[in-house]
């Protein structure tokens, strides 16, 4: 059975009830008491509140299923009525078409003239049950023997929006002057939440749905490993999927990314982070950071887990010509803890630094770039560079201090801030320097003097943490 039979269930019958959405104006002056205007002044405000509840399922025939309850359904109002519809057809849009769905059942819902499904009107908390099967080949994401990826856009979004609620005139008898609203009606908005049951670990906060996030908002159900580390105030949470033994085998970068929190503190902000680990085939690329958490390949090195920690550190807004620092900090940070730890030894530190020359000015980048261009990797060397006079010039200071205050910066950093946020550090003006290796093609290097890099920090003093590991267990 396709897609579209499974669906028939339920067709586009949601184009019709708004389609007299384009009489709301007239293009005239209307009194304020006209059924019209007390029909649209009385809209509710208030969303229809859904709630979703995703599990996963062990028949074999589907993969998870989603219980869908209408919560919360605003009152009627003088000459109007909230009509809610279940309409997938019309709705599914994001649906991946290698996936299929089947309706399980419906409470409080019937069926129209229009085939679509529509809330009885009396019934409390109105309810549907859908089942999804993914396909063989999902969106980014999947299962496995052990674990279901569910993906917000493709797989949690599309229910949201089959919810369709709307405000409808319903007393044709009150019009007044040949004013015939009776098609007219206007959308109401729904909000969804969303809970995940069985043992499952919310990728990205999926609470609360938010259209704006959806593209990178997916949950893991099934089983995984959770281990947590925790110091002072600041706690790491990592989740390995699919489960593998508690050896806690990848320990290193969390306690790598612990003392590098102590050692440069990017940022007082956060106190929690969370990582996730996943081995799926198909899976994105590793590196999705932000929010406090970031995403890994279960082959990523140390370095790659301390480079996407220092994304979830950096809280400042930058200008078009200052979007190559973006990347460019994370790369040169990740480097240097590895330097501080001994884990990099100095001549490679150098060789990657020394006699840097762009071939074009690193503020052209611009950030309208899904994957940032070399050259913004490669800008590494400017900070780097810049790192060294800051070293060179001041007793204690260094690039983290810039770092540290483009967060407390308020506004756009733009080339402009960020040349009085290094005098500000360094107690005199390089706008020259920074002037002809951001704006025009860069050509720096670095002093060939390991004590210079490693000076100010007492990174002898930083011990890693212990790791804790907690089993997720049913």
């Amino acid at each position: 059975m396709n897609r579209r039979d499974v669906l028939g269930l339920l067709s586009t019958g949601f184009g019709i009830t708004v389609s007299g959405c384009g009489s709301r104006f007239n293009g005239g002056e209307e009194d304020e008491k006209s059924p019209r205007s007390v029909f649209f002044n009385n809209i509710p405000k208030d969303p229809v509140e859904a709630n979703l509840k995703i599990s996963r399922t062990e028949d074999g025939k589907s993969d998870f299923s989603v219980a869908i309850s209408v919560d919360t359904i605003p009152e009627d109002g003088e000459y109007g009525s909230v009509n809610v519809y279940a309409d997938p057809n019309d709705k599914f849009v994001n649906f991946a078409p290698e996936d299929t769905i089947s309706i399980d059942g419906l409470k409080g819902f019937s069926q129209v003239e229009n085939d679509i499904s529509m809330w009885d009107g009396e019934t409390d908390s109105p309810q549907l049950m859908a089942k999804v099967r993914i396909g063989d080949r999902p969106i980014g994401f999947g299962s496995n023997e052990y674990n279901l990826l569910v993906r917000m856009r493709s797989h949690i979004a599309p229910f949201v929006r089959m919810i369709s609620a709307v405000y409808t005139f319903s007393d044709p008898e009150k019009t007044a002057d040949n004013q015939d609203i009776n098609s007219d009606s206007e959308p109401i908005d729904v909000a969804a939440s969303v809970q995940l049951e069985q043992p499952a670990y919310p990728a990205a906060e999926i609470q609360d749905y938010q259209p704006a996030r959806e593209e990178h908002n997916f949950a893991v159900i099934g089983d995984f490993n959770q281990y947590k580390l925790t110091r002072d105030s600041y706690e790491i949470n990592c989740i390995s999927v699919p489960k593998s033994d508690l050896s806690c085998d990848r320990t290193e970068p969390v306690q790598m990314i612990d003392m590098a929190k102590r050692l440069y503190a990017p940022s007082s902000e956060i106190s929690e982070l969370n990582i996730r680990e996943f081995e799926f085939t198909g899976f994105p690329r590793p590196g999705f950071a932000g929010d406090g958490q970031f995403t890994v390949n279960h082959s990523s090195s140390v370095r790659t887990w301390l480079h996407e920690f220092i994304h979830t550190e950096q809280l400042f807004s930058l200008s078009e010509e200052m979007a190559w620092f973006t990347e460019a900090s994370a790369h040169y940070f990740d480097r240097l803890a590895l330097l501080q730890f001994s884990e990099l030894e100095f001549d490679s530190f150098y060789v990657a630094y020394a006699d840097f020359v762009a071939d074009q000015p690193v503020a052209e980048i611009g950030s309208k770039h899904q994957f940032p261009p070399r050259l913004a990797y490669d800008a590494s060397s400017i900070v780097a560079a810049l790192d060294a006079i800051i070293r060179q010039r001041t007793e204690k200071k260094t690039v983290v201090n810039v770092f540290q205050r483009m967060n407390n910066s308020s506004g756009e950093v733009t080339f402009a801030r960020f040349a009085d946020i290094v005098a500000e550090v360094i107690g005199e003006r390089l706008d020259p320097w920074l002037e002809s290796n951001i704006r025009e093609e860069a050509n720096v290097t670095i002093p060939e003097d390991p004590q210079l890099f490693i000076k100010q920090e007492r990174s002898d003093d930083i011990e890693a943490s212990p790791v804790e590991c907690i089993e997720y267990r049913k």
